[in-house]
C-alpha cells in the first residue's frame, strides 16, 4: 500500500530548482537602480530650488531693508537728499551678503503715478537686488517731490 507523501514549501520538488535565475537577478537590479536615480534626481532638483527660494527670501529681504531706509529719510528729509550720491550702488553688498549686489534708480516718475499728473513733480525709486548677476527681487516706489513729511 502507498502512502501519500505530503510535499512542504521547504522540500524541494523532483524536477524543479529553486532560486531566481540569472535574468531575474539583472531585472531586480535594473529596476532597483532605475527607482533610485529617480529618487536621487528628485532630491537634486529640491536641494536647487530650495537654494533658489532661499537665495529669493534674501533678496526681498535686502529690497524691503534699503527702501524703508529711503522712506525713513524721505519722511524726516525730504526727497532732495534720496539720490546716487546718498545711496550707490552696492557691488556688492558688504558684510554677509556679499554675494549680492543692490542698484538703485533715481529719476522722475516713468510709471504715470504721479498724483499731479506732471512726471517731474514725483520721484521714482527703483531698489533691485541681483545675485550671480541674476535678477532676484526688485521694486519701485513713486512719491511726491518734497518734504519733510513728517513732523519733527
Amino acid at each position: 500500500m502507498n502512502k501519500p507523501t505530503s510535499l512542504s514549501l521547504s522540500t524541494p520538488i523532483p524536477g524543479c530548482q529553486s532560486g531566481m535565475t540569472m535574468i531575474e537577478i539583472l531585472i531586480s537590479i535594473v529596476v532597483a537602480a532605475i527607482v533610485a536615480g529617480s529618487i536621487a534626481a528628485q532630491v537634486a532638483n529640491t536641494v536647487k530650488y530650495s537654494q533658489l527660494t532661499r537665495q529669493q527670501h534674501q533678496a526681498l529681504f535686502l529690497v524691503e531693508e534699503k527702501m524703508e531706509e529711503i522712506l525713513h529719510l524721505r519722511d524726516t528729509a525730504g526727497t532732495d537728499g534720496i539720490n546716487a550720491t546718498t545711496f550707490p550702488d552696492e557691488t556688492p553688498i558688504a558684510g554677509e551678503f556679499g554675494e549680492y549686489s543692490r542698484y538703485f534708480t533715481f529719476r522722475d516718475d516713468t510709471t504715470g503715478t504721479c498724483p499731479t499728473g506732471t512726471a517731474t513733480d514725483c520721484l521714482e525709486v527703483g531698489v533691485t537686488v541681483k545675485a550671480g548677476g541674476e535678477f532676484m527681487s526688485g521694486t519701485k516706489v513713486v512719491f511726491l517731490k518734497g518734504g519733510p513729511w513728517v513732523a519733527l
